[in-house]
């Protein structure tokens, strides 16, 4: 590895940390804080951001206050002229923000005049594209104050040969140990989910919900050895491993039902290659996810089981049955031979006893997995 010096870093060091941060995100810090350094810089960024769906990220930084932090994930991001100027450029290659946006536009600009100035009145850019997925990307950038003036042509040279390595770097830590994956907004929707969800890359568990972390401290169906999930009885063991494994050749959804130690019926595992939801779309990594039912305590499905959970007449529950075939309500009059009226008139009340607001909410509830809610008398 080269023996360059730059600043107190060499830049052997510098690649050598970037390749760090791909195995452990806390290296990131320390990798940031040395290219900051080395390139002349006051303080070094990684930015996320997809324009299309209004989401900007602040990922990582050194020598950045809170609160700017803050204020560029929440507004300022969308105004950043390099940024925005920058979507036009290549991946892999350093530019100067001059190159970018003629100094007399960045200086009438919103971003400079209202958050630029007011930390340390920060006025020269040296960085790159590392990732680019339409509008959407990551950047590395490190910045510098007006008094500390423009970015020299070594600071330049040293961006532009660490660019190639932090690209390959940002490629392994999303395929290995994704930062979109972690996305706390996605995680606390799956927490929010009532049966047991996992999120597993590489086939460790990433992520539980609460109801997923019941079962495995449970150990009566599942438990979790080394990181890995594994069935209670042997014989379904290797089928789970294989069906975690495998999941994203298949595409396709893998069931496999897993009884308790004793034999008797305990949990559904649904098994399916998925992209954690994230707000960076072009970011996400991909991973596999488990939904975990309740088999003791579920629900009769279908049309069926919502008629019993909700108390349905027999010509109610025949009515939904037909809408859930995709019938019309026309169509489902003339099947049952009853006016459009009185068809209109029986899915009011289907609607109201199962608290649906749309005719396509009352759909879904018969899908098969669903679980209706618990009887309750309807309100008058």
């Amino acid at each position: 590895m080269g023996g360059r010096r730059t600043g107190d870093t060499s830049l052997g060091d510098l690649i050598a940390a970037a390749y760090e941060w791909s195995l452990d995100e806390a290296a990131i810090q320390r990798f940031l804080a040395g290219v900051t350094q080395s390139v002349g810089g006051n303080t070094g960024n990684l930015v996320f951001y997809a324009p299309e769906r209004g989401v900007g990220l602040l990922a990582a930084s050194y020598n950045v206050q809170e609160e700017a932090r803050r204020l560029y994930g929440q507004h300022y991001w969308s105004l950043d002229v390099w940024r925005i100027a920058g979507e036009r450029a290549p991946v892999g290659r350093a530019l100067i923000g001059h190159a970018l946006v003629p100094p007399e536009r960045f200086l009438k600009s919103e971003i400079y005049n209202d958050f630029f100035r007011r930390y340390e009145d920060i006025m020269y850019f040296c960085g790159g594209k590392i990732f680019a997925h339409g509008a959407s990307g990551a950047a590395i950038s490190v910045v510098r104050t007006r008094r500390q003036g423009s970015f020299g042509a070594a600071g330049i040279a040293t961006m532009n040969a660490l660019l190639p390595h932090v690209r390959r770097a940002f490629d392994l830590r999303l395929r290995f140990a994704p930062l979109a994956g972690r996305g706390e907004a996605a995680l606390d929707l799956l927490d929010r989910r009532s049966a047991g969800v996992m999120v597993i890359a590489n086939g460790r568990i990433q992520h539980a919900t609460p109801g997923a972390k019941h079962w495995i401290d449970s150990g009566e169906a599942l438990y979790v050895t080394d990181g890995r999930l594994r069935a209670r009885v042997s014989r379904l063991d290797a089928k789970l491993a294989a069906a975690i494994d495998g999941a994203g050749a298949r595409r396709l959804p893998t069931v496999i039902d897993v009884p308790d130690r004793r034999g008797a019926p305990a949990l559904r595992l649904t098994i399916l290659p998925t992209e954690v939801p994230t707000p960076l779309d072009a970011l996400r990594g991909s991973h596999v996810l488990v939904v975990i039912d309740d088999l003791a305590h579920a629900h009769p499905s279908g049309v069926d089981g919502v008629a019993a959970s909700y108390g349905l007449t027999p010509a109610e529950a025949q009515l939904l049955g037909l809408l859930a075939e995709g019938k019309t309500v026309r169509e489902a009059s003339e099947l049952r031979q009853v006016s459009v009226h009185t068809t209109r008139n029986q899915l009011k009340q289907i609607l109201h006893k199962t608290r649906c607001r749309r005719q396509s909410e009352l759909v879904r509830l018969c899908l098969p997995g669903s679980t209706p809610a618990p009887r309750r008398a309807p309100t008058t």
